[in-house]
């Protein structure tokens, strides 16, 4: 069943384009406050040391983030080696009294039950960071194929 919103911007191009450029301030804005905040951290730790946390610790790095990058992870495989070139603790070691230190949540659908767990190890709610969406759902179900644009001609 389509989305009733969804179907009355794809009734109309100007209102679709429009929805979109809105969509694209917003993610800006997003990523704009998110780099705002990471580089008043001197240590990032990703929470995850999966496909999102590898892309966001590459991303970091190669977008002129300066301070030391790492990784904590609940699977037990991961802890204590480097996963791409990133160190990966236990979660309830990863925070070492750093006040300059922030954990980063890159996992949307996780990031309530990560939050979670970083507040009950001690972790104060200033130190964590939620990730942008690097890839929005919209975008995602474009690719995929699962979202289809009807135009009139």
């Amino acid at each position: 069943m389509k989305d009733p919103a969804l179907s009355l911007l794809t009734g109309s191009l100007p209102l679709f384009l429009s929805w979109c450029e809105a969509q694209v301030r917003l993610d800006l804005a997003k990523h704009l406050r998110f780099a705002e905040h990471v580089h008043q951290n001197s240590r990032l730790i990703i929470f995850g040391a999966g496909e999102r946390g590898l892309s966001l610790a590459v991303l970091l790095k190669h977008t002129g983030y300066t301070g030391e990058v790492c990784f904590c992870d609940n699977n037990k495989d991961l802890v204590g080696k480097l996963c791409n070139g990133f160190y990966v603790y236990a979660p309830h070691n990863a925070l070492r009294g750093d006040d300059g230190a922030a954990f980063v949540l890159p996992t949307p659908a996780l990031e309530h039950v990560m939050r979670e767990q970083l507040l009950n190890l001690g972790v104060k709610p200033e130190q964590i960071l939620s990730a942008p969406n690097v890839w929005p759902l919209e975008m995602v179900a474009m690719r995929r194929g699962d979202f289809n644009l009807e135009v009139d001609a």
